[in-house]
């Protein structure tokens, strides 16, 4: 049986876990489609965690690349924009063991730990589905 990328259909993956900037550490998924030549749309969604509970729910989109198991995520169009927010780049690497992990490129932000799930949970009107 051929895999979805065999039979010529983009790869959705989505992604979770935490990223730190200037609002502290914060919660992150981040649901991906990638084409057959590495071309990645994404849907950066940011929320408050039990840890930082204040973080606003937000999301934008992303587009980038992934070579070999590099990507580089660059910001797009907001979808819910809080006050005071910016969007930021994402630059990471994917590890063998189902993790991407890299650095979050914004103002006073270091770097991001992600873990593939099976499907993301979807929250407010960020969900993981991209158009």
């Amino acid at each position: 049986m051929l895999s979805a990328a065999q039979a010529g259909h983009p790869r959705v993956e989505d992604w979770q876990g935490q990223y730190t900037c200037g609002q502290g550490l914060t919660g992150l998924t981040l649901a991906m489609t990638t084409d057959l030549s590495g071309q990645v749309q994404a849907l950066f969604h940011f929320y408050g965690i039990p840890q930082n509970p204040t973080v606003p729910d937000g999301c934008f989109m992303m587009s980038g690349s992934v070579q070999a198991r590099h990507l580089v995520l660059l910001p797009g169009e907001w979808r819910k924009h809080p006050a005071n927010y910016v969007s930021v780049g994402l630059t990471g690497d994917f590890g063998a063991d189902e993790r991407l992990a890299g650095t979050i490129t914004g103002p006073g932000c270091t770097v991001f730990m992600l873990s593939r799930v099976a499907q993301a949970p979807v929250l407010d009107d960020c969900g993981s589905a991209i158009s």
